[in-house]
């Protein structure tokens, strides 16, 4: 019998959804500039959505929910280290003229490792309660949010509220979530435009960087680039790393106008990869996984909203390479896989909901 079919059996279906995906990331590659990178980075990413989910919920199955306590510790470790490296070497977390960055070396990187850090403890917490003791939940929700605000970044701080928001209302009911949803999409233009002034009036101008907000901190020059050669691949791309081989080429330019570094915007992003066909292709197996979890959960939607927001800003969810992309996936199957939600666990959720409510 195949050994990776006894490693992997039975089959986790997350994989399967984004299946049209990738045979259309295969058909990019024919028009593909960077050839064996984009043959690797696909392979990569498939990979990463087949053995992710599937290994998950095999260890699972063989350890139960200590695999979850063992994999909360290990984050929890990173992010402690860092921490403790300001009192040892402080210019390797903090470098010189820098926000704090821990280990990871990039502070919008670690922002979004304590945003997925804080959702899966969230998660895991919820579905077993006796996992961890109350001194150490305490202790890891504040490293967690201590380094999330160390870092700065905006993104994830707001990332992480917009979750415990809509987790609160999508508590006490469905539709009242949704309405909540309805609010805020009408709010959001009022507090951009008013962004500044807000902040800076609670005295918050300096943590969120006030000053780099008008020009997006390079992102809106990165967006606008890329949107303009968008329009010459609308609809077919130039398949995986196509972005990073453009702006790369344009890199002198786009210095002079203030940016460095990719466009930071994974939708974008996938649009100059994959032309609309794949970004529509894409977003339709993206949402069909949480609106399968949302059957099994209440935290699915507060995630997608959540998870969305951050993806707007950065180009994470791309990547097949980085700690976000694995951590997204880990929290998509928990949510989504029967495996994890015993008649016993499912009990306690129950119970728990009603003494809430």
């Amino acid at each position: 019998m195949n050994p990776i079919y006894c490693l992997l059996n039975p089959f986790n279906a997350i994989y399967k959804l984004f299946l049209p995906f990738f045979l259309i990331s295969v058909y990019c590659l024919f028009y593909s500039e960077t050839i064996a990178i984009s043959i690797q980075k696909t392979l990569s990413y498939f990979l990463l959505y087949l053995i992710v989910p599937n290994y998950f919920t095999k260890l699972y199955r063989e350890k139960g929910p200590e695999i979850l306590r063992n994999i909360i510790f290990f984050a929890t470790t990173i992010l402690l280290i860092s921490f403790i490296m300001i009192f040892i070497s402080r210019n390797i977390v903090y470098p010189v003229g820098a926000r704090y960055q821990g280990i990871l070396g990039n502070p919008n990187g670690l922002g979004l490792f304590c945003f997925f850090t804080f959702i899966l403890f969230a998660i895991v917490t919820r579905m077993h309660h006796n996992l961890f003791t109350s001194s150490e939940v305490v202790f890891i929700y504040l490293l967690i949010i201590i380094s999330l605000l160390l870092t700065g970044s905006r993104n994830s701080i707001i990332g992480v509220l917009i979750f415990v928001f809509f987790q609160k209302f999508y508590k006490i009911s469905p539709f009242l979530g949704v309405l909540m949803l309805i609010l805020v999409g009408f709010l959001v233009e009022f507090v951009g435009n008013h962004f500044s002034v807000i902040v800076s009036s609670l005295g918050l101008g300096g943590f969120f960087r006030v000053s780099t907000l008008d020009n997006g901190s390079g992102r809106y020059v990165a967006w606008l680039f890329a949107w303009k050669h968008v329009q010459e691949n609308f609809f077919i791309g130039k398949g995986f790393g196509y972005d990073e081989h453009y702006m790369r080429s344009n890199w002198d330019l786009l210095s002079r106008m203030g940016h460095q570094g990719g466009i930071h915007n994974t939708f974008l992003t996938f649009w100059m990869d994959f032309g609309l066909v794949g970004l529509l292709i894409y977003l339709r197996s993206y949402f069909l996984a949480f609106i399968a979890a949302a059957k099994k959960t209440l935290f699915a939607f507060p995630i997608l909203f959540a998870v969305t927001f951050t993806a707007v800003f950065e180009s994470w969810l791309v990547g097949s390479l980085n700690p976000h992309n694995i951590l997204f996936l880990l929290i998509l199957t928990l949510i989504s896989d029967d495996v994890f939600y015993s008649e016993e666990e499912e009990k306690a959720i129950i119970v728990d909901d009603n003494n809430e409510n």
